[in-house]
């Protein structure tokens, strides 16, 4: 990139036509640098006498050029970062020179070479903008040459996300409305505005490329591996933009007054992975599986249909953890009183997560009615386990019990996916409780101290 400036007390305009003629020595020939620098020297005098300018007085100090040439680009990553977070040419230079006080650098000249090379390079960033946004158009480059595995690494730093940001916008459409309240966000978490539109036009760019391969059925790969291989971003930074499109997409409600005290972006995460992971099956990692639903639906209609058919499930459930020993006797007493109660709340929550509506409510059902359940039975999370495995193990006996056999297998492996996606979303729960967030408890009950060690591993 060549930049310059430059200024003549007088000069003749139009600019007449000239021809330069410089000194090219053969290829053959050994020439040192002195004395071809003092033959190109003696061409552009000669050159001068000849043209129209040589009665032109020139008066050298107000000539002023800033020249930067380089092949490829050189980036500086603490700059990029600094562009990346929205601050302007200045405020990164301010921060640059900051740093460099009291070191052997801190002079007069250092924090001037180090404004123009702030200033050049956040020129050079604006410059790639458009590339950055479209990397596939990178090979089609030719303004600014640069490395490829320097892009890359470009590219995956301008689409980072901001944990905090994320927690704003988790659940709620991408509309451009919600762009228009980007500077209550700003100022919210004090984050330069610059920084917060970058976030959200890029979640928005790649939500709506989903969402057009979708409606017209043209992806063929999982979300993931696609914006790896169309935004070149790696495969974590993928996964993380599919769990908050899958938020958005069905606008799970996160915006409780409890919820939204407590959850953060990295736990709406998990849950969101978690609910793609048992509850999906197309490689949108979009809609549920109409399938699964469907079966749920069934599974609600056999256990709650019929008196006796819950109370050989809690038989069985109950006959089931005793043999394991994981739960003391007096909580498998109170459980056996409650198992009822705790699987309508279970049942009616899968068969009503087909609808929309219902749906997105889904965090608030797992913590208010499934987790708390749990926790008024006062389980650790070693015992939670155990409960769900013991549902799952107790299925299949189940259904063989009332003579079902009519996609039996099908059912069973849907039913486990259920509560699996349940278990493993309780003992979140379970850890987000034990770590006293904002010196509060999510629940009130007080459970036993061995619950707060073991949640964390029993996540598997």
């Amino acid at each position: 990139m060549e930049e310059g400036t430059g200024a003549y007390e007088e000069a003749p305009s139009p600019l007449p036509a000239t021809s330069y003629s410089y000194y090219k020595p053969n290829h053959r020939e050994s020439i040192s640098d002195d004395k071809q620098l003092e033959l190109v020297t003696q061409g552009l005098e000669h050159n001068w006498r000849s043209s129209s300018f040589s009665n032109v007085v020139l008066k050298k100090e107000k000539v002023t050029l800033d020249v930067f040439i380089t092949d490829p680009i050189l980036v500086d990553f603490s700059v990029f970062n600094l562009w990346i977070e929205g601050h302007t040419a200045k405020e990164a230079s301010l921060r640059r020179k900051a740093l460099s006080s009291g070191t052997p650098f801190d002079g007069q000249l250092f924090p001037e070479l180090i404004g123009r090379d702030t200033i050049d390079q956040f020129r050079n960033f604006d410059l790639l903008e458009p590339i950055l946004e479209n990397p596939e158009s990178f090979h089609n480059e030719s303004l600014i040459q640069i490395e490829l595995h320097v892009f890359r690494k470009m590219v995956n730093e301008y689409y980072s996300l901001n944990e905090d940001f994320l927690r704003e916008l988790a659940g709620k459409k991408l509309r451009p409305r919600l762009k228009s309240n980007l500077d209550d966000i700003s100022e919210k978490l004090k984050m330069p505005l610059r920084r917060c539109i970058r976030q959200f036009d890029n979640l928005k760019r790649i939500y709506s490329i989903v969402m057009d391969k979708k409606r017209e059925a043209k992806l063929t790969t999982p979300v993931t591996e696609y914006l790896n291989q169309k935004y070149w971003i790696s495969k974590d930074l993928s996964m993380k933009y599919c769990k908050y499109i899958f938020l958005s997409y069905h606008q799970i409600q996160t915006t409780d007054k409890r919820l939204n005290k407590f959850l953060t972006a990295g736990d709406l995460e998990f849950f969101a992975g978690v609910l793609m992971d048992q509850w999906t099956t197309d490689c949108y990692y979009l809609d549920l599986n109409k399938v699964f639903t469907e079966d749920i639906r069934d599974c609600k209609s056999y256990l709650l249909g019929d008196k006796v058919n819950i109370e050989k499930y809690r038989s069985l459930v109950i006959q089931k953890m005793a043999a394991d020993s994981e739960v003391e006797e007096k909580k498998l007493g109170n459980l056996s009183h409650k198992f009822s109660d705790i699987m309508k709340t279970i049942l009616k929550m899968g068969a009503g997560i087909s609808k929309s509506k219902e749906f997105e409510d889904i965090l608030d059902d797992l913590v208010k009615k499934v987790a708390e359940a749990c926790y008024r039975q006062n389980f650790n999370s070693r015992e939670v386990t155990c409960f769900f495995k013991s549902l799952i193990a107790c299925f299949n006996p189940m259904m063989t019990s009332l003579q079902y056999t009519r996609h039996s297998d099908r059912l069973a492996n849907n039913w486990f996916k259920f509560i699996e996606g349940i278990r493993q979303c309780v003992l979140q729960i379970y850890v987000i409780q034990s770590e006293e967030r904002r010196n509060k408890k999510l629940f009130p009950t007080t459970l036993t101290t061995s619950n707060s060690k073991e949640s964390s591993s029993q996540i598997q």
